[in-house]
């Protein structure tokens, strides 16, 4: 699930489908339909505490047939948990280039609110460092690697990137095409359909994969 962590003002709105348009009263100004942001200031009391990744990720409306295509906030009153939580992403601001919005979208993401201007028209800065603790404990939910890292990380692979005959270095190089579920002993007929069953390179009989564990 994507957040738009963009300032309000850049954000773009759906517009409500034509036949809840037609039920507005002439002057009303009512014509987008609710995002996630909406969503989130109208969550009942008992999700006090639950930040907005969390909500994104964990949370979603239970809607009655009737009112399934309806935003009006008064028929959004029953939560559910998911069983399976979403992955979140978001426009992931750099600290050193742009250090207010960097702020901005971990205390719009991390820190509990009710209001979006609460975190527009605050000190951002201030409000960052004086909440650092609820803002770890609540990133630490969705991300393994600090930003520092993942920034360090994206460096190392733009420098790679810049020419792809230094990419790989031997001996993961110049190897030829294998057929990975021949090698596991798998039949082609058997394998699922829609998979490519070529890795890049001739690399599973001398370096095993690793399994991950987090």
């Amino acid at each position: 699930m994507y957040i738009n962590t963009n300032p309000p003002d850049e954000r773009v709105k759906m517009l409500k489908p034509r036949s809840a348009l037609q039920k507005l009263p002439k002057n009303s100004s009512d014509i987008f339909v609710g995002d996630i942001f909406d969503k989130y200031m109208s969550r009942p009391l008992s999700l006090n505490n639950v930040c907005l990744a969390e909500y994104a990720s964990c949370y979603c409306k239970i809607y009655n047939e009737d009112d399934a295509m309806d935003d009006d906030r008064d028929t959004f009153d029953r939560f559910a948990e998911r069983k399976k939580p979403k992955i979140i992403r978001y426009h992931r601001y750099s600290l050193l280039p742009d250090p207010h919005n960097y702020y901005r979208e971990q205390l719009l993401l991390f820190l509990p609110w009710w209001d979006e201007s609460e975190i527009n028209y605050c000190d951002i800065h201030k409000s960052y460092f004086k909440n650092q603790a609820t803002l770890n404990r609540n990133r630490a939910k969705f991300s393994i690697l600090s930003d520092e890292a993942l920034d360090n990380a994206m460096e190392a692979v733009n420098a790679y990137s810049s020419d792809d005959d230094d990419c790989f270095t031997e001996p993961f190089c110049h190897k030829p095409n294998v057929d990975i579920f021949e090698q596991q002993g798998i039949s082609e007929e058997s394998a699922k359909p829609g998979y490519n069953s070529y890795s890049n390179t001739q690399l599973h009989n001398e370096y095993p994969l690793k399994i991950l564990r987090y």
